[in-house]
């Protein structure tokens, strides 16, 4: 498949509407730009008019753009994209046994089936016996688009049920491998995605910590080393 024909692929892609492995995708068809330092903008650019909500892209085309090396560095982010562990260090950090169910906020509900592996985890999702079970919720783990030091960009009102048991229940902030930006290119992806993507920013404050590749961090550690730059050609 030609570069062009991958991009054009790429545009109408829907995969169930997960980002990571759009952006895997992604890094290979970008990578053919390695050499075409313009082209390499425009198909950036053309990639995230058509997904803007998709903050592992936005993290990829950063990289790509501020690399001197970009086919490599291609490779590399699609790495780490596959290896992510976020969600084993989730099931890592949550408490053993659980003193009451976990409410889980994912819209491609990635990590809900996957907290299921582990046996003393109840996990319940917005709707049906959430609605009636809330109040014993022991954790709240929303499965945010985006984090950065200005807040977490979700999806419209991702507290609705949980809004009465903030009392009773941690909420933790879950970002995998792309989803941690500089706050410069997260407020670009918002202003990219919230007219058409239904995005919210929730404080920092809001979330008692971050769980990402490195494990369950404080909110505002979790945010102070991203891993990609902020290339003025995706935020101009």
């Amino acid at each position: 498949m030609q570069a062009f024909e991958q991009l054009r692929h790429l545009a109408r892609w829907s995969g169930d509407g997960d980002p990571t492995e759009l952006a895997i995708e992604a890094a290979d068809g970008l990578a053919s730009f390695a050499d075409d330092p313009a082209g390499l903008v425009v198909a950036c650019r053309q990639l995230l008019a058509h997904h803007p909500a998709a903050a592992e892209l936005w993290w990829l085309a950063a990289r790509l753009l501020g690399s001197a090396q970009p086919a490599r560095e291609a490779r590399i982010a699609a790495a780490e994209l596959e290896r992510d562990p976020t969600v084993d260090r989730l099931v890592e950090v949550l408490p053993f046994p659980m003193s009451g169910p976990v409410l889980v906020v994912d819209e491609t509900r990635n990590v809900a089936s996957r907290l299921r592996a582990r046996p003393d985890l109840e996990v319940i999702e917005p709707g049906g016996a959430a609605e009636i079970r809330v109040a014993e919720v022991s954790h709240v783990l929303v499965d945010c688009v985006a984090v950065s030091t200005a807040g977490a960009l979700v999806r419209s009102d991702p507290f609705g049920v949980s809004e009465r048991a903030r009392r009773a229940a941690e909420r933790w902030a879950i970002a995998g491998s792309g989803r941690i930006l500089p706050e410069r290119l997260a407020g670009a992806l918002a202003t990219a995605a919230t007219a058409t993507e239904g995005l919210e920013r929730v404080p920092l404050s809001a979330f008692a910590a971050v769980v990402g590749p490195e494990g369950r961090r404080r909110p505002e550690h979790a945010v102070s080393r991203p891993s990609c730059g902020t290339p003025p050609e995706l935020v101009a």
